[in-house]
């Protein structure tokens, strides 16, 4: 009885080491409203997910400041490498209509955000597995004058990941 309840209970470790945690995102930067939004699901169950106005984020006081933040973020950057390699992309949409008072400097900066999207998507996809290609638009408004932009994205980690990527980080960062 007792072998029973002890390959039951392998079993159901086994099976949550292997579960994926699914991070949404979605960022979104309009004329009517700024936010971002994050949401967490385990086992097709959402148990954790907030949504923050931009503008409170605005007026939020500066983080606490700590004396060697500098030299943590290069000592923790081989473990940040290592943590996005197991990362999957699951989705990644970004949209952005941009319009400005003359046609020709709303192809300007259509031109120049491409540049942008396509570079922060190149990395994204060195540094990260993804599952589908990411949709990127750009719509000139050659009419008016506007700015609007949405990101919407789907990440997902194995549980066991995450556990051997929080010990090789507490490895790293004591060395």
């Amino acid at each position: 009885m007792i072998w029973l309840m002890i390959s039951t209970a392998g079993v159901v470790v086994l099976v949550l080491l292997a579960s994926r945690l699914f991070i949404s995102l979605k960022i979104v930067y309009e004329a009517a409203e700024q936010y971002i939004s994050l949401r967490f699901s385990l086992l097709s169950v959402t148990f954790y997910k907030f949504h923050i106005p931009l503008e409170q984020i605005d007026q939020m006081q500066s983080f606490p400041r700590t004396n060697g933040l500098l030299k943590d973020l290069f000592t923790l950057k081989n473990a940040g490498r290592e943590i996005f390699k197991r990362i999957r992309c699951d989705r990644l949409k970004w949209h952005t209509n941009i319009g400005l008072s003359e046609a020709d400097l709303t192809a300007i900066a259509a031109g120049g955000l491409w540049s942008v999207k396509s570079t922060l998507i190149a990395v994204l996809m060195k540094h990260m597995q993804t599952r589908k290609k990411p949709e990127i638009y750009i719509t000139p408004n050659f009419k008016t004058t506007d700015f609007s932009s949405s990101l919407e994205g789907k990440f997902s980690i194995t549980i066991g990941q995450m556990i051997y990527m929080a010990f090789t980080a507490l490895h790293i960062q004591r060395h």
